[in-house]
């Protein structure tokens, strides 16, 4: 399987850069008063790269999505058959599917499956997509030896999401803390600390 990420976070919806940027109490400024107070041009962009950086690693480490971006997942034959033609949509919540493609195995065709018979949708926030077991050449269904690409909308805070949970936009501001105390020679990795946080958020997608 493959994700590709076709729409990353715009900076807006960074879901700490907003609060930064404010100024005043934000998640940063209740862990340390010296990035509350800096808020000259150069320092805020630095804490906005830290603030970006905070969320792409904690997405890596839960296998979440911290806000709303369109993904593709791309699964070869042996990928859908192996997951018994459930295919769990990874870096969720998932909030719609856009597009669910069956592509022939020499990538010359392309047919977009119809949710009710080409594909059904399972679970609630974090979706699967069931490819049912038919092998025909008519319009709107897929061959056994097809590949599946599905688009969709994830994140926490998109359309019928839940918005993100507080702990972890405190551990994103607790890691930022722990870069901006080493500012000065800071190295983009999470700290322990915070790794033990997000366990408990971990999703283990095959």
């Amino acid at each position: 399987m493959h994700i590709q990420v076709s729409t990353d976070i715009e900076l807006t919806a960074e879901p700490l850069l907003q609060l930064v940027a404010a100024g005043g109490e934000s998640y940063i400024a209740q862990y340390t008063k010296e990035i509350a107070a800096e808020t000259n041009a150069s320092e805020l962009a630095l804490i906005k790269k830290m603030c970006v950086a905070a969320r792409e690693l904690c997405e890596r480490e839960t296998e979440l999505t911290f806000g709303q971006k369109t993904l593709i997942a791309f699964y070869y034959p042996d990928d859908v058959e192996f997951r018994d033609r459930e295919l769990d949509l990874p870096y969720g919540p998932v909030s719609s599917i856009s597009e669910v493609l069956s592509i022939s195995e020499d990538g010359e065709t392309e047919t977009t499956l119809t949710v009710g018979t080409g594909y059904y949708l399972l679970g609630g926030q974090f979706k699967r997509v069931s490819i049912p077991k038919v092998y025909t050449t008519q319009p709107g269904t897929n061959s056994k030896n097809d590949s599946i690409k599905i688009t969709y909308v994830a994140g926490f805070g998109a359309a019928d999401c839940e918005t993100l949970p507080e702990v972890l936009k405190v551990a994103m501001a607790k890691q930022v803390t722990e870069w901006w105390h080493n500012r000065n020679n800071w190295i983009p990795v999470l700290h322990s600390e915070i790794r033990e946080i997000l366990q408990n958020y971990k999703r283990n997608v095959l």
